[in-house]
């Protein structure tokens, strides 16, 4: 059975596909993902992990954000049993550091995290400014967790 989910949106495999013994091929082509959770990266080893089954995964045309977030999934698209089809079209659609935009993953060599956006006018009184902290301090925290 071939399941084609091309041009949905979709950002995650958030259904179900181990009840389908049948599937030999999912099309995941340009819809909406940046990265993969660890729990899609195992759902995807256990269905299509094993060569022998000749099952095909195609998440070719994603916009993937190749930063230091994408970390997991980068190491998993590199080692994975699965077959992926069109795996050296896979690209960077932007990231960090920004020449990682538009390159093939298989030209990515390395992943970094933004450092902090320049400081506001301590005289503005933009949301902005607020959700730049935010995020600022986020990438502080992930990093550090990283780290350990």
């Amino acid at each position: 059975m071939d399941l084609h989910l091309a041009d949905n949106q979709l950002t995650d495999i958030n259904f179900t596909i181990s009840c389908l013994p049948k599937l030999r091929y999912l099309d995941l082509e340009y819809n909406k993902m940046t990265n993969m959770r660890p729990s899609t990266m195992k759902i995807l080893d256990d269905v299509f992990g094993n060569p022998e089954d000749d099952k095909t995964l195609n998440i070719k045309g994603n916009p993937f954000r190749c930063d230091c977030y994408m970390d997991k999934f980068f190491k998993w698209f590199r080692t994975t049993k699965v077959n992926i089809a069109n795996k050296n079209e896979v690209r960077c659609f932007d990231g960090y550091p920004k020449h990682n935009s538009g390159i093939r993953f298989s030209n990515v060599q390395q992943l970094d995290c933004e450092e902090e956006p320049q400081k506001m006018n301590s005289n503005s009184n933009s949301g902005h400014a607020v959700t730049r902290s935010l995020r600022s301090e986020e990438r502080r925290v992930g990093k550090e967790c990283r780290s350990r």
